[in-house]
């Protein structure tokens, strides 16, 4: 397995915080473009939140990506670079289910695409790479194009393993469905058109610390077993796992694989949620 914080050791980001801030600066509406775009084509409404955007390795972009995976890989011209876009299932499938007709958000995840689904895949990233796009590069026509969709993370090699990406990430929801849009590119396809995004101080000032905060990953662990083998190859449909943590345990909240804080679980407005108690 991949060590993400020695690839973050390892690289070395090409786009200076200046440009990154210039870049932030041109993808900040995105959040609000993606959402008219998806909301157009369900029509059922979409919210999707402003991106958060960094730079990393490319490894790390893969690490972050949910199992199972859609990943468009689509080729950017003229920029003579690929990108990797990802939809979270909890937030694909319901899309799918409303381009066919349905209302209902809770529908399985853990099945292969038909053919017809497919091709409505691709209608989905479609609609997205049109908006990415026409913000990406404001002096330079991007035309996009996917080349094909991977549910394998390990098979969307457009670039080494250490090779600097930037990465968006927006968070999205329809109904009572939430995940995350994943999106990203290698700092050498931008780096040559530098000079299209240099920020203008209204962007420097968004960008800064004083505006919107970069997200962080935060999770909660209930309990933790281990198992044989042969018994989780017989798992079924139905089946209890009983743990050894008793009932009564705090969980486990790490926030951002580090820092770590005790909790409980329960339940607001309908979602989970985890209330701290010990630091």
């Amino acid at each position: 397995m991949t060590d993400v914080n020695s690839v973050r050791r390892e690289t070395r980001p090409l786009l200076n915080p200046t440009q990154v801030a210039g870049l932030y600066g041109l993808h900040k509406s995105l959040g609000r473009d993606f959402s008219a775009a998806l909301t157009d084509l369900l029509r059922s409404r979409v919210d999707v939140k402003s991106p958060t955007l960094d730079q990393v390795a490319y490894a790390s972009f893969l690490a972050k990506i949910d199992q199972p995976a859609c990943i468009a890989i689509v080729r950017l011209a003229p920029l003579d670079a690929e990108a990797a876009v990802h939809v979270s299932p909890s937030l694909l499938y319901p899309m799918l289910d409303r381009l066919l007709g349905g209302r209902d958000t809770n529908v399985a995840v853990d099945r292969s695409f038909t053919e017809i689904e497919l091709r409505l895949v691709r209608k989905i990233f479609d609609a997205m790479l049109r908006q990415w796009c026409a913000v990406l590069l404001p002096a330079v026509a991007v035309e996009p194009t996917i080349l094909g969709i991977e549910n394998d993370p390990g098979l969307a090699q457009i670039a080494s393993t250490y090779e600097p990406v930037v990465r968006l990430r927006l968070e999205a929801a329809i109904g009572a469905s939430r995940g995350a849009v994943q999106m990203c590119i290698p700092c050498a396809a931008l780096a040559k058109h530098i000079e299209s995004f240099a920020p203008t101080d209204r962007e420097l000032a968004a960008a800064s610390p004083l505006g919107d905060t970069p997200s962080v990953d935060v999770v909660v662990t209930i309990a933790e077993t281990r198992l044989p083998a042969s018994q989780l190859s017989a798992l079924q449909l139905g089946d209890v796992i009983v743990t050894d943590t008793a009932a009564y345990t705090p969980a486990t909240i790490e926030i951002d694989q580090l820092r770590r804080l005790r909790g409980r679980v329960g339940r607001i407005d309908g979602h989970r949620a985890v209330r701290i108690e010990k630091v």
